[in-house]
């Protein structure tokens, strides 16, 4: 009987090899819980990200949709009805422009080109649209800094978007 007291059960020997693999759980996950907590933050910032992307896309084609829909354009400042649906597009979602062009092909005659630069614009900050417009057509480009489009909180890994712009260009045949 003296034995049987003496001798650890399997249950003993079982709790005694668990609570000493438990530590090395511990110091594992120590050791991956930074990297999915990287991962997860950047999952989450790029789809915020694209989402912002939209409404960028959204504003440049709302643009050109009342740039199409605008008689008597002539080069100069962006007409006020357009830099207006594009900034309250933008202002749905917080998002300050730094520049609008608005690019117009008529049927005959030289393209024309409208810009407006917001405060923060630095020229020659991003490529300057390029290519022909075939005729009878307008072309709204929007520029606006990456910063608005998302966090900076991936500068940490090298990724930083204080400086970096972003634009999108949509084209409409012109209606009048």
């Amino acid at each position: 009987m003296f034995h049987r007291l003496c001798t650890p059960s399997a249950n003993q020997r079982f709790r005694s090899r668990r609570s000493r693999r438990g530590g090395a759980v511990t110091i594992e996950f120590l050791v991956v819980l930074p990297v999915l907590l990287a991962a997860a933050l950047a999952v989450a910032q790029f789809g915020y990200y694209f989402q912002r992307v939209q409404q960028l896309m959204l504003a440049s084609r709302v643009g050109a949709e009342e740039a199409s829909q605008t008689a008597g354009l002539v080069a100069g400042p962006v007409p006020a009805n357009i830099a207006n649906v594009i900034n309250h597009q933008l202002a749905s979602s917080n998002i300050t422009p730094l520049s609008i062009i608005v690019e117009y092909q008529p049927a005959m005659g030289a393209e024309l080109v409208m810009r407006t630069d917001y405060p923060g614009y630095v020229p020659g900050s991003f490529p300057e649209p390029t290519g022909a417009l075939p005729l009878s057509t307008v072309r709204v480009t929007v520029l606006v800094p990456l910063s608005n489009l998302m966090p900076n909180s991936l500068s940490f890994f090298g990724f930083d978007t204080a400086t970096r712009n972003a634009f999108h260009s949509t084209t409409f045949g012109y209606e009048l």
